[in-house]
C-alpha cells in the first residue's frame, strides 16, 4: 500500500503477507488507485471487471476480525479477501494500519489515510488466469526456488521459532532496545521467549496460500486477566514493543495487547514505542497524575499496556494525544520530552538497535520511510547476522571480515544492500527468501520467465538504485 504518511508528511508504503494480493491480480488489476474522499463511509468491492462501492455505516466502530466478518458475510463469500481499517483508522489516529485477516499492513499509518477518505475496506476476488510468457520454465524455476528454501537452515529456523525466536539472540548481541532505548540490553528476553515458546505458542503458519517457510505465529492465552482467543500475531517486533520497550516482562500481558492493536487496527511497533515515550514523560512528571487519573505508568506495569492501547485508539484521555505519534506528541506536551522521542522522520523506533552496529545505523538515517529496520533492509543481519545475501559478486564486502562496529566503507556496503534488499519489496515478495536461500539473481530468472524480459541480476540492481534514490 502506497500512501502519504501523516507521521512523516512524506512518501510511505507498507505490505503484509496476505492473498489480498495474488486475488486482485487474479481480478485482472496490478493496482488500484483510491482518490478524493467519501461523504460516507463505504467499502468497495472488486469481483474481476464488476466493481461495487457499498455502504458501510454500520460497520463504523466495530473491531477488525468483525469488520471483516460482517463484510464476508453481506458477500456471502467467507473466503473473499478483505482489507480494512479498525475504530483507530476511523479516528484518524496516525499509526492506524490496514488488517488483511490478521495480517498488518503497519507502519506509517496509512489505516488513518483510508480513514480520512471514509474507505472503511476494499473486498477483493477474481477469477483469471494471470498470463506467464514462458509458463514452464517459470514453473521448474519455482520449484528450484522451493527446493532450495525448504533445504535452508535459516528457513527451518523461521518455521520453528518464527522472528520470535530472535529475542534470545538480539538480546546478548545489544540489538534490544530496552526501556526507550535507554539500553540495548536487558537480559530477560531468554525468560520472556521460553514462557512464549513453551506455553502460549499454539503452532506457525503461513500468512498465504503456499508459503515454504510459515513463520507466522499462532498464540493464545488460555485464562486469567489477560485472556486472549486463539490468534495470528506475537511476532518479534510486537512482542519486543511490548516488553523491553516497556520494560514489561509479563508475556501475557504483552500478547494480550499486539491482540488488541489487531482488532484496534493500530501499528504494534509504533504503540509499544509511544507507550514507552509515555512512560518516561511519566517519570519525568511531563505526563502527571491528573492527566491519566487512576492509571499507572510506571515503567514495567503490565496493566498499563491494554489501557494505553485502547486510549489511543479511541483517542480518549492522553490518549488522544498521543494518538499523534511520538513526535508530535513531544511537541504538544514540550518540557523537554522531545529527547524521549524516539523516531526517524517521524516514524517511532522498531526493535533493533542501531548501537548493534554502523550499517543499521546508517540505514536508519537513510531510509525513506523513517526509521525503519526493514525496508530496505536490516543492516544488522549484514553486521551481526553475518548475511551477505549472494551480494558479493556485486561488490559488497564479506561480512566476516568486516567488524560491526567498523566505519570504513559501510557506507559503499550499505548502498549495495540497500540497492539488493528493496528488490523483493518491489516484486512484492516476502523479505524472508532472501534469508532462507534465494538471492536477486534467482528473482531476475523468474522475473524473465513471467514477463518475458531478458533481466539480470546486474539490471535489477539498477532498478533497486532508481527506486531506493
Amino acid at each position: 500500500v502506497c500512501f502519504k504518511s501523516p507521521l512523516t508528511n512524506a512518501w510511505s508504503e507498507s505490505r503484509c503477507g496476505t492473498d489480498f494480493g495474488p486475488d486482485l491480480k487474479r481480478a485482472g488489476y496490478d493496482a488500484v488507485i483510491i482518490e478524493d474522499r467519501s461523504e460516507k463511509p463505504v467499502y468497495i468491492v472488486i469481483n474481476d471487471k464488476d466493481i461495487e462501492i457499498k455502504a458501510a455505516e454500520h460497520l463504523t466502530g466495530k473491531p477488525i476480525s468483525e469488520k471483516i466478518k460482517m463484510i464476508r458475510d453481506e458477500l456471502d463469500d467467507p473466503k473473499i479477501s478483505v482489507m480494512c481499517i479498525g475504530p483507530a483508522g476511523e479516528k484518524l489516529v496516525k499509526i492506524a494500519v490496514a488488517m488483511s485477516d490478521q495480517r498488518a499492513a503497519g507502519r506509517c499509518g496509512v489505516g488513518a489515510v483510508m480513514g480520512s477518505k471514509n474507505l472503511m475496506g476494499i473486498a477483493v476476488k477474481g477469477s483469471k488466469e494471470v498470463s506467464v510468457a514462458q509458463p514452464e520454465k517459470l514453473k521448474e524455476l519455482i520449484k528450484k526456488a522451493v527446493k532450495a528454501v525448504r533445504e535452508n537452515e535459516v528457513a527451518a529456523g523461521f518455521k520453528e521459532h518464527g522472528t520470535t525466536g530472535e529475542m534470545v539472540p538480539n538480546d546478548a548481541a545489544g540489538d534490544w532496545p530496552t526501556k526507550n532505548w535507554h539500553s540495548n540490553h536487558w537480559g530477560k528476553a531468554e525468560k520472556i521467549y521460553d514462557e512464549f515458546y513453551n506455553n502460549k505458542l499454539v503452532k506457525n503458519h503461513a500468512c498465504y496460500r503456499g508459503c515454504p517457510i510459515a513463520c507466522g505465529r499462532i498464540a493464545e492465552v488460555k485464562e486469567g486477566k489477560y485472556k486472549t482467543p486463539v490468534h495470528e500475531g506475537s511476532e518479534y517486533e510486537s512482542l519486543s514493543a511490548f516488553t523491553a520497550f516497556v520494560l514489561n516482562d509479563n508475556i501475557e500481558a504483552a500478547i494480550h495487547a499486539t491482540y488488541l492493536c489487531n482488532e484496534y487496527g493500530i501499528d504494534t511497533i509504533s504503540a509499544g514505542a509511544i507507550i514507552a515515550f509515555a512512560m518516561e514523560c511519566y517519570e519525568h512528571g511531563i505526563i502527571k497524575k491528573k492527566d491519566i487519573g487512576d492509571l499507572d505508568l510506571s515503567w514495567g506495569n503490565p496493566d498499563a499496556l491494554p489501557e494505553l492501547v485502547r486510549l489511543i485508539s479511541m483517542r480518549e484521555g492522553i490518549g488522544d494525544i498521543l494518538a499523534e505519534g511520538v513526535k508530535i506528541a513531544s511537541e504538544k506536551l514540550g518540557k523537554g520530552s522531545e529527547e524521549f522521542a524516539i523516531h526517524g522522520k517521524g516514524l517511532e523506533a522498531p526493535a533493533h538497535d542501531a548501537r548493534s552496529g554502523k550499517a543499521l545505523a546508517i540505514t536508519y538515517g537513510t531510509a525513506n520511510r523513517g526509521m525503519c529496520h526493514i525496508h530496505p533492509l536490516e543492516g544488522m543481519a549484514y553486521d551481526s547476522g553475518k548475511f551477505d545475501f549472494s551480494l558479493a559478486k556485486y561488490g559488497l564486502p564479506d561480512p566476516n571480515t568486516v567488524h560491526r562496529w567498523d566505519e570504513k566503507g559501510k557506507g559503499k556496503s550499505v548502498k549495495i544492500l540497500q540497492d539488493g534488499l528493496i528488490i523483493p519489496d518491489i516484486l512484492s515478495i516476502c523479505k524472508f527468501f532472501m534469508y532462507g536461500g534465494l538471492n536477486i539473481d534467482n528473482y531476475a530468472d523468474m522475473l524473465s520467465a513471467l514477463t518475458g524480459w531478458e533481466i539480470d541480476g546486474w539490471e535489477l540492481l539498477k532498478v533497486g538504485e532508481r527506486v531506493t534514490n
